[in-house]
Parts: structure tokens; sequence; C-alpha cells
């Protein structure tokens, strides 16, 4: 039995649920490489939309990761009765990185 929850928690997140979602975006992409070798105004636009998409997912798969690592470094030395302590840090952490990386315009036109 594992004495701190979250280790197999974290384990799992990145283990099972990230990778999920790594191999969902890598089939998104092959799709539109498909997609972009075709020839009609369909495809292409269906091309375009998957974009919007891809580059969403991608951001997405980034933002899972990087709280996958600030969660780790937070609750790696915590006590179990300090749970809500941990968790405070790890969204302030998140929250600190999400200010300083901030884009007022995340997506193209």
């Amino acid at each position: 039995a594992e004495a701190e929850i979250w280790k197999p928690i974290l384990r799992v997140l990145r283990e099972r649920e990230y990778a999920q979602m790594g191999q969902a975006l890598a089939t998104l992409k092959q799709l539109r490489a498909q997609l972009e070798e075709q020839a009609s105004d369909t495809a292409q636009i269906a091309a375009s939309q998957l974009s919007g998409l891809i580059q969403l997912g991608d951001m997405a798969l980034t933002l899972f990761g990087q709280f996958l690592d600030l969660g780790a470094l937070v609750m790696r030395d915590m006590p179990s009765l300090a749970l809500a302590s941990g968790m405070g840090r790890t969204l302030l952490a998140f929250r600190k990185f999400l200010a300083r990386d901030a884009d007022p315009t995340p997506f193209e036109a």
C-alpha cells in the first residue's frame, strides 16, 4: 500500500490520461494530414477547422503536463494531514505560471 495517496494518483494521470491525450492529438494530426492531401474544398475546410481543435488540444496537453509537474513538486514532501495546504500551494504556483505566460491572443483568427 502507498502511504501517500497523491503518488499513485499523479502516476495514473501521467501514465494513462496524459498519454491518451497525446495519442488522441497524434491521431487528429494524422487525420488533418490526410485531409490536407485531398483537393476538395470540403476536405480543406475540415482540415482548417481541425487545425483549431489541434491547437486547443496542444495547449490543453501542455497545461495538463505542467499541472502534473507542479503537483508532483508541491505534493512530493506533503504530509497526509497537510492536503489542503499542499493543494493551495499547487494552485498558487499554477496561477503564477499562467500569469507569467499569459498571452492575450492564444488563437489565430
